[in-house]
């Protein structure tokens, strides 16, 4: 094999991250890697170093711990926390979802019909977003708008009233 090919590889080996990889995908490229870096792997301590070293810093920091224990049991035990990882991941994005979901404002139909006045008596469905409100006090119309409609309707009663009135 030649010599640049394989100061090539060994670049890429020590520039190798796992990046978004997941662990297995990382696992595969390292491993196809080592065999052009045999002076970074010849023990399994060196191979184990390497290899967390590449690492995700959120997997990295959960498998700092693991100091015993052969290559294999390292990649066991990155699998096993990247599955753990991603299950909590998925947890709370489920969890997040419905609160989401609950703050659309919400479609509500209502029948809505227009007088004799408006120029059109038929039904017609509206669409209204129906937002949360808060708790509403019953409002009256003002004394005097309340007075002025009751003398609009009322005033030709009374005009008549007092026309009978004067008249005997």
């Amino acid at each position: 094999m030649p010599a640049g090919l394989i100061q090539r590889k060994l670049q890429e080996f020590m520039d190798l991250k796992q990046g978004g990889r997941s662990v297995l995908q990382y696992f595969e490229a390292f491993n196809h890697l080592a065999q052009y870096a045999t002076e970074y792997v010849n023990t399994k301590a060196k191979k184990k170093y390497a290899f967390l070293r590449g690492m995700n810093a959120a997997l990295k920091e959960r498998l700092t711990w693991q100091t015993t224990g052969t290559y294999n049991d390292l990649v066991n035990a990155a699998i096993v926390q990247e599955s753990a990882m991603r299950q909590v991941e998925e947890d709370e994005r489920k969890r997040k979802a419905p609160a989401s979901a609950s703050a659309a404002p919400q479609v509500k139909h209502r029948l809505v019909y227009t007088s004799l006045s408006g120029q059109r008596y038929r039904m017609s469905l509206q669409q209204q977003f129906q937002r949360p409100r808060p708790q509403q006090q019953q409002h009256f119309p003002p004394r005097a708008l309340y007075q002025q409609q009751h003398t609009q309707y009322s005033a030709p009663y009374q005009q008549q009233g007092s026309q009978n009135a004067r008249a005997p």
